[in-house]
């Protein structure tokens, strides 16, 4: 048998609309939260038991520095472009891709275009949180 210690509340988020034919809009702006220590900002989507979903978004030229993470992440790029360096390798991001990042893979982000991004993780942190990631310098 499986874990049966479930949830009594089920969790979900908006974090689209979609236009008349059904075809997904996706909202470019500053989100809520600045993020710590980085150029983007973000909404939280849902997190429980250490698992964990944001949106973020950063602004063209705009990004965050090489970090590392406590978890490891799934990056989805809903729009805009950018790249993500990876071990000093450049990689292009681009809506319609994702991307599994190590937490202590040291990687930076940088847009090209207003990015948007969903970021689903484990051992989440908040936006917020100092503790969310670690420059390295």
């Amino acid at each position: 048998m499986g874990n049966t210690n479930y949830m009594k509340k089920f969790l979900q988020a908006k974090w689209a609309d979609c236009d008349t034919d059904g075809q997904l809009k996706i909202n470019n702006r500053a989100r809520s939260i600045q993020m710590a220590f980085s150029d983007g900002t973000g909404d939280p989507l849902v997190a429980c038991n250490g698992f964990g979903a944001d949106i973020i978004q950063f602004e063209g030229k705009k990004g965050v520095n090489t970090h590392t993470h406590v978890g490891d992440h799934i990056l989805f790029v809903l729009s805009g472009t950018g790249i993500v360096e990876y071990f000093d390798e450049k990689h292009a991001l681009r809506p319609g891709m994702c991307y599994f990042v190590p937490g202590d893979a040291p990687h930076a982000i940088r847009a090209h275009t207003n990015l948007v991004l969903i970021a689903v993780g484990n051992q989440h942190r908040p936006l917020e949180s100092e503790d969310r990631l670690k420059i390295i310098n």
